[in-house]
């Protein structure tokens, strides 16, 4: 299964919705003589948890639509920018550059990125494929020198 933060909210609220039943079912057999009490209990609990993987889908599909916030998660997951300006990373996109248009499309941003050693530049290239932001390339400027970013989103 994908790290997306999607499959983890849902695995999450699965979790938490099947304790909260759990815990609603046991007093209520102790309190309640109807177990119809305690289908219709699970029933609510059941659609509870539909519209909370709707709610997180729509969130992610949100997430993955705009290629600044693909592009900055990927900054400061990089190792290499963890390396150089140390941990946490704050990054910052100017405004202007967001590219929502439907269907497949390119941005270049570029992002500014402070941590505890040093502050840092980033040109990142990115293209919306399947759905959501990837980065294409990734540069980093330190000092005038530049190190070209790679990773597993990021072509050599």
């Amino acid at each position: 299964m994908t790290r997306s933060p999607f499959w983890r909210g849902v695995l999450l609220a699965g979790a938490v919705m099947f304790g909260l039943y759990a815990i609603i079912a046991i007093v209520m057999s102790q309190t309640v003589e109807s177990d119809e009490a305690v289908g219709i209990v699970g029933g609510i609990m059941a659609y509870a948890f539909l519209m909370v993987v709707g709610l997180l889908f729509l969130l992610d599909r949100r997430r993955r639509s705009r290629p600044d916030v693909a592009a900055v998660g990927f900054l400061r997951r990089h190792p290499d920018v963890t390396d150089l300006i140390g941990r946490p990373v704050a990054a910052m996109v100017p405004p202007g550059q967001d590219a929502r248009a439907a269907g497949a499309a390119q941005a270049n941003l570029h992002v500014a990125l402070r941590g505890p050693r040093g502050e840092a530049e980033a040109d990142v290239v990115m293209a919306r494929l399947r759905g959501g932001w990837e980065v294409l390339r990734a540069d980093l400027v330190v000092d005038g020198g530049r190190t070209r970013l790679s990773g597993p989103a990021a072509t050599p």
